[in-house]
């Protein structure tokens, strides 16, 4: 179908429907292909619109130099460009006509644009060549109107991680002459990593069509869903040889990876040696099946991670499998690394990273860094009447107080519920700094039953009165009824001192 524009010529790029490359034409009606509940969305530049802009161009430009030659060459331009534009509008317009005006001022282009690179100087000798070659950019898509060009991408999509693609590229001459000396060249966005192709031929008869297909691959996987290809086109008609003729067409073409990989968690939290499961969710985002593998890259000594074996993984279908890192018992804290190498019927497509943090500190949020969900305090802690400071810290921001109280005879705070192994020995280290000189401040460790709430017993060790930061550590054997422990910070009703804590840990002891 056609649909009547009420112009002559115009530049029509699709937005939305469908993936068709940007359409110069010369009519005043633009034709499509309308499926069944398609929608298509174009923008629409009229080449009366181009001239006009080329105009407003024309004259900034004239004043980049006080040479008369340049001034007066710039005036002619302006003519041709008005003459191009009257061409186009009015009550009986001549495309035909617009097209060999924009061609004689093409060539009156490439005269000034001679004529600039050797007699401009100074800072504005790139500012005239730059307007020189943004006016070929306007006049090229009317003076190139006689000819169709579009591009077509292969299944509809771009695919990455060294997949082929094909674009094919199609040029049709509907010009009364021939085209010589055509060059295209696709060039591809900065983000593929790949150099320009070009393809040439000597001469395109009127009427003639040629079709080239450009064929590449996309080495790593890219962040957008959608990339623009551009073809630019050039020529001489063979009538007006000497001047050249650049024009383009480009498309917005949808990308997917070929494969996407992710791990869940995304950081692997350790406590001690042992075994920690992940999941990879692996999605195949092709029609045709892919044979998927894992390796793994380890960088960190004393980690193993197993990895699922092989699967075939069909068109367009996802999967999830499962993995396991391994650490020895005698792991100490950090951070561990390796790399999960996805491979796509042998080649590695994907690299992901793995990440397991070892901290053997069970105690959450030990040196009070971290805010509560209310934002009032130190999130693990129940603090009743303590105080959450920053006048007295050991390390970081942030460590906790106890006030004397000599009507409180429970003033403590406490930590949340830690589970704890049977049979296994635990010790609490931290810093405690107490400012009192009488009554007793202290640390203890809570033995707590299964229920969560039942007391078996508590272990106290006391800080030492006016004392600076000091270190101090208590280790205990739970019960075997014991199924959690708790930090409690104290301080008794004759205390006469701040005192404050900071750093603190709770952790097992290796049995020997």
């Amino acid at each position: 179908m056609t649909i009547p524009l009420g112009i002559t010529g115009y530049r029509a790029q699709l937005l939305y429907g469908d993936t068709r490359s940007v359409l110069d034409g010369q009519s005043d009606g633009l034709t499509i292909n309308l499926g069944p509940m398609q929608a298509l969305m174009y923008r629409i530049t009229p080449f009366e619109n181009m001239m006009s802009e080329a105009m407003a161009l024309a004259v900034q430009a004239s004043g980049l130099s006080a040479d008369a030659q340049w001034t007066s060459r710039m005036n002619q331009l302006e003519v041709k460009l008005n003459e191009i534009r009257d061409h186009l509008i009015g009550a009986d317009p001549d495309p035909a006509a617009a097209v060999q005006t924009a061609i004689q001022t093409l060539h009156k282009v490439e005269q000034l644009s001679n004529w600039a690179d050797q007699n401009g100087s100074g800072t504005s000798k790139p500012d005239m060549l730059a307007a020189i070659e943004r006016l070929r950019a306007y006049l090229g898509p009317i003076a190139a109107s006689y000819t169709q060009s579009e591009l077509y991408i292969g299944n509809g999509q771009l695919v990455g991680q060294e997949e082929l693609n094909e674009l094919s590229f199609t040029l049709r001459n509907g010009a009364q002459t021939a085209l010589q000396n055509v060059r295209v060249t696709l060039k591809f966005p900065e983000a593929f990593g790949l150099e320009p192709e070009t393809r040439t031929v000597t001469q395109l008869g009127s009427g003639q069509s040629i079709m080239e297909t450009f064929s590449f691959r996309i080495a790593e996987p890219l962040l957008q869903k959608s990339y623009r290809l551009q073809a630019v086109i050039e020529f001489e008609y063979s009538n007006k040889q000497g001047v050249p003729i650049t024009t383009d067409t480009f498309i917005y073409t949808p990308y997917t990876d070929l494969l996407t990989a992710k791990r869940e968690p995304d950081v692997i939290m350790a406590n001690k040696g042992g075994s920690y499961p992940f999941t990879l969710n692996v999605k195949n985002n092709v029609p045709r099946s892919l044979q998927v593998g894992f390796e793994p890259v380890l960088s960190s000594s004393g980690m193993n991670v197993q990895l699922p074996s092989p699967l075939l993984l069909q068109g367009n279908q996802q999967a999830t499998v499962n993995g396991t890192v391994y650490l020895p018992m005698s792991v100490t804290d950090g951070v561990y690394t390796a790399t999960i190498q996805v491979k796509a019927d042998g080649k590695i497509v994907q690299s992901i990273p793995l990440q397991v943090r070892v901290d053997k500190n069970k105690l959450t949020n030990p040196g009070f860094e971290q805010v509560n969900a209310q934002g009032t305090g130190p999130a693990g802690w129940l603090m009743r009447k303590g105080s959450w400071v920053q006048d007295a810290v050991y390390a970081g921001q942030y460590a906790v107080s106890l006030q004397p109280d000599a009507a409180n005879s429970w003033n403590v705070i406490n930590s949340d519920l830690i589970a704890i192994e049977p049979g296994t020995k635990y010790v609490w280290k931290g810093w405690a700094k107490n400012g009192a000189s009488a009554g007793n401040v202290s640390i203890g460790l809570r033995q707590v039953r299964e229920n969560g709430s039942s007391t078996i017993s508590y272990t106290w060790k006391e800080i030492h009165s006016a004392s600076d930061w000091t270190y101090y550590e208590l280790e205990i054997m739970p019960a075997s009824t014991a199924k959690y422990l708790q930090v409690y910070l104290k301080s008794d009703t004759n205390v006469n001192g701040t005192a404050w804590f900071d750093d603190l840990y709770v952790g097992e002891i290796a049995n020997n």
